[in-house]
């Protein structure tokens, strides 16, 4: 990443060549209208070299990174300022300009409505008004015989007018800018914790099988690379269903984080791989290890294991595990080292369990060639700390935005629904066309205020231009606020009154020509409503098809228009105007893909947000519901209960000898059986009953509203879903394994809290499996 200072001069240099382009079309406008007689030469010429001394200031400054003001690092707000004091110099300069030049001044402040902070934004725009009104002031008290101070005054009304709206688009455009940014913050948070959800097991924070197999991949390719060692062993904790069996799950589960802690502080960094394989199994990955220094790493977890006291999570309990340790030989694929160290996993259990057993050990027990192993990093043997903090569950992201302030009712509510309406898009852009209707009222009065005194109100053209603005008038507002336009994709319909507008004003600027600059004006104000609702493509065809109308009309009154124009003078107007024009355009266009792309991000955060809380309460292998979420809705089932009585049942279920299966036709075939279950147990429930997975092979089901009957109702529910279970063949590569499970069924009592309620189905599973298992029995 580029130093701060760097990164700033880069910025900086970057804005300042952007500008360039907008001071040399400024200079070549100046110097064409001088060649074409319109000007004065050593009035250009001051201008020109005011216009590079102080580019060339800029520039060095920029260059040697000097920093005036820290609320100014790059310059932009002296650039304005500068910008501006030109645009009033040749204001003042240039006779032929008065008609053009402050038309340059929208475009200053439109260029960094989205950079300067709203303080400087206001200086800018004050700046901008005060320096024409000294230049008419002076003008007026220096020479009181020129004529056309009226003209010069209605110009500077309509550029306050174009600078309060681009003064509320900046607050618009900081406001996109810092949701940008905010939902850039939120995207990369949300991104990291759907990556964390989709690599990590929920209970224990270790990473998840998924991943794990990803992560050998990797090692096995590095292993054949490199030619260095890869050892892996499987642990398992030894007895741990007798656990759940009389402790219970809670008990269960903090045993499971407690372990993942031990071996997280037994092999730290990020080396060593360590995983949640299944229920009550873990598989670590220790690359870069002789198989000697794997064997003492797992034997140190193992002192660390014996060392803790287990009886402060309940009066008596012991843990230990058994682990299968084997090395990774180049010329093997992964799938067969699993399965060594599987069969060492199972000779340690054979042998009485709580030990260590390396698959092959007489074979590799002798010298290892040092030349080979020579990358082998040493292990610490410092004795391994136990964390006293208990594991930290991971947090969902924080996708809802703080809650939005009240929103200030009108002091004359009745009237203001009455005008903007109740429906929340037509209030959104009733706003802007009411003020566009205000601006052609002020238009129809400036043309009458003009055109009666000078007796051309009886031409058809002024009525036919009359006419068009009564329709811009009357016509959006009425559409907009009858809700005809509510679903469309612009309910402001902006394009339609960016042209209709255009076309009024390029046929005003030809048959009024003593308000041409204020036409001028008015068409750049118009290119400015069209920051707030243009899309990215039709900004273009907007600025487009103004400019073109604009030079169409110049040519047509050129060609056919009263003797007394002066054609240079007419070249040189339009030629600024378009300049100005095209500029606003890709503001506008800047704008508003800014604007598509904060709303795109918006819709990929959602969708991102959306499969964080998928990722939050789905079980990754099944889809099913996992423990968080079914603890929230058995919560919310009791307090349901409580409010109107109604009863429910839960049901926990245990798939029988699922460990044999696993031990004896691979973890493949237990990863189908527990999805097969999945999908089977999704058919046969109804849809109001909610199934979650609630341990490795253990499944919780919400019974609501089970019948008239809720015990019984309950008990025949899941016995259905057992017969249903049994039926089914899950897995088509041994079809000789059948799947049945045991369950208990309770009923939620008055006042009675989950862990109870839970507490008594798992005793009647206890009872189901002690009764010989395939049953379901009924808590008392």
């Amino acid at each position: 990443m580029l130093p701060d200072g760097q990164d700033l001069r880069r910025k900086g240099m970057r804005r300042f060549l952007i500008t360039l382009r907008s001071h040399a079309v400024v200079m070549a406008v100046v110097w064409g209208g001088t060649l074409a007689g319109l000007g004065d030469v050593p009035r250009a010429i001051g201008v020109t070299l005011f216009t590079l001394v102080t580019l060339v200031g800029f520039y060095l400054l920029l260059r040697r990174g000097t920093v005036l003001t820290p609320a100014d690092p790059v310059l932009a707000f002296s650039q304005a300022m500068f910008s501006i004091a030109l645009v009033a110099l040749v204001y003042a300069l240039f006779e032929a300009s008065r008609n053009t030049a402050l038309l340059w001044l929208t475009v200053i402040i439109a260029y960094d409505i989205r950079r300067l902070p709203e303080r400087q934004i206001r200086l800018a725009v004050g700046f901008s008004l005060l320096l024409p009104a000294l230049v008419i002031g002076l003008r007026g008290w220096l020479r009181p015989e020129t004529a056309g101070w009226f003209d010069s005054l209605l110009n500077l009304a309509l550029l306050a007018v174009a600078m309060a709206v681009l003064i509320t688009l900046s607050a618009r455009a900081r406001s996109v800018r810092r949701r940008d940014l905010e939902q850039r913050q939120q995207m990369a948070r949300t991104l990291a914790q759907r990556r964390e959800l989709s690599i990590r097991d929920a209970l224990t924070g270790l990473y998840n099988r998924r991943h794990m197999l990803t992560r050998l991949d990797e090692e096995q390719r590095r292993q054949q690379r490199d030619g260095v060692p890869l050892c892996v062993a499987l642990l398992d904790i030894d007895h741990f269903k007798q656990v759940n069996d009389h402790c219970g799950h809670p008990i269960g589960d903090a045993v499971l984080q407690r372990f993942a802690q031990l071996a997280q502080a037994a092999f730290p960094g990020d080396v060593d791989a360590l995983a949640r394989w299944g229920g009550e199994e873990f598989l670590l990955l220790m690359p870069a290890t002789p198989l000697r220094d794997a064997e003492a790493a797992v034997q140190r977890l193992r002192d660390a294991v014996h060392g803790y006291d287990w009886g402060q999570h309940h009066a008596g309990l012991a843990v230990t595990f058994s682990a299968g340790v084997c090395l990774h030989l180049p010329e093997c694929n992964m799938a067969e080292t699993l399965e060594q160290a599987d069969r060492a996993l199972y000779q340690a259990k054979a042998l009485g369990r709580d030990r260590v057993v390396v698959h092959g050990k007489m074979d590799h027990d002798g010298p290892q060639d040092p030349s080979r192993w020579a990358a082998a990093r040493q292990r610490s043997e410092a004795q391994v700390r136990v964390p006293d903090l208990p594991p930290q569950p991971l947090q969902p992201p924080v996708a809802d935005a703080p809650p939005p302030a009240p929103e200030r009712r009108p002091a004359f509510p009745r009237l203001a629904d009455l005008v903007l309406g109740t429906d929340r898009r037509v209030r959104a852009v009733m706003p802007m066309c009411l003020l566009s209707s205000a601006m052609y009222v002020a238009c129809i009065t400036v043309l009458l205020a003009h055109l009666v005194p000078a007796g051309r109100t009886a031409h058809w053209s002024v009525w036919v231009l009359l006419a068009q603005n009564m329709i811009g008038c009357v016509v959006p507002p009425l559409l907009v606020r009858s809700g005809f336009t509510s679903r469309w994709r612009d309910p402001a319909i902006t394009l339609p009154y960016v042209l209709w507008a255009g076309a009024g004003l390029t046929v005003a600027y030809a048959i009024v020509p003593m308000l041409r600059g204020a036409v001028l004006q008015m068409l750049s104000l118009v290119m400015v409503f069209g920051f707030m609702g243009l899309r990215p493509r039709q900004t273009k065809i907007a600025g487009g098809v103004v400019i073109a109308m604009l030079a169409v009309m110049a040519a047509v009154w050129i060609q056919f228009g009263p003797a007394w124009e002066n054609p240079r003078r007419i070249v040189l107007e339009v030629s600024m105007s378009a300049a100005v024009l095209w500029l606003l355009t890709l503001q506008s266009h800047n704008h508003s893909s800014t604007r598509e792309r904060v709303r795109r991000e918006r819709d990929e955060l959602a969708a991102a947000v959306a499969q964080v809380e998928r990722l939050m309460m789905r079980d990754p292998l099944t889809g099913l519901f996992n423990r968080q979420y079914m603890q929230l809705a058995l919560e919310r089932e009791c307090a349901r209960h409580m409010r109107s009585g109604a009863g429910f049942c839960v049901a926990l279920i245990d798939l029988d000898h699922f460990k044999r299966i696993n031990d004896t036709c691979g973890h493949h075939v237990g990863d189908a059986v527990l999805i097969g279950f999945a999908e089977a147990a999704r058919a046969a429930l109804r849809e109001t009953d909610v199934i979650c997975r609630w341990g490795g092979e253990e499944f919780l089901v919400l019974l609501p509203h089970p019948g008239t009957l809720p015990g019984p109702a309950g008990l025949a529910a899941v016995d259905r879903l057992r017969e249903h279970v049994a039926a089914q063949r899950f897995c088509a590569a041994a079809p000789q394994v059948q799947v049945t499970f045991s369950a208990g069924v309770a009923l939620h009592a008055a006042g009675e809290g989950v862990s109870e309620l839970v507490a008594r189905a798992d005793h009647a599973l206890y009872q189901a499996k002690a009764d010989g298992r395939d049953r379901c029995v009924l808590a008392a």
